[in-house]
């Protein structure tokens, strides 16, 4: 009766070892997307400026800094002329500490990168 206990109780460690796993497996995932998303705001910001200024860059850096990633680098221009295509380009990199192993955790890292293009428009209000 005894080996039945620890056979369960070794099961059980797997199972739960497996689903923390795939759980780890998707922070990353939602990691990016929380990125994406900030990024896209500033894409609209800099659209409807004609540019992204030196303290919106600034702020765009804190919130991703507030999101847990690190080696930031932005590159946008700061003014453009009405039907300019501008280009903004970020890129970032997450630590995160995952499972390797049943027992085992390392430190990864993953490099995300934000491209888009946008087109400089004259906003007008009627």
């Amino acid at each position: 009766m005894a080996e039945r206990a620890v056979v369960t109780a070794i099961i059980l460690l797997i199972v739960l070892s497996l689903c923390l796993y795939i759980t780890e497996s998707f922070v990353p995932i939602g990691k990016n997307l929380d990125f994406r998303d900030v990024c896209r705001g500033y894409l609209m910001k800099m659209e409807y400026n004609s540019g992204l200024g030196v303290s919106d860059c600034v702020a765009l850096e804190g919130e991703l800094e507030n999101l847990g990633f690190e080696n930031i680098s932005i590159s946008a221009p700061a003014s453009a002329k009405a039907g300019t295509v501008m280009m903004l380009d970020v890129s970032v990199v997450l630590k995160w500490e995952g499972m390797t192993s049943i027992f085992k955790r390392s430190t990864r890292m993953y490099e995300m990168i934000y491209s888009r293009k946008a087109l400089a428009r004259k906003v007008v209000n009627r």
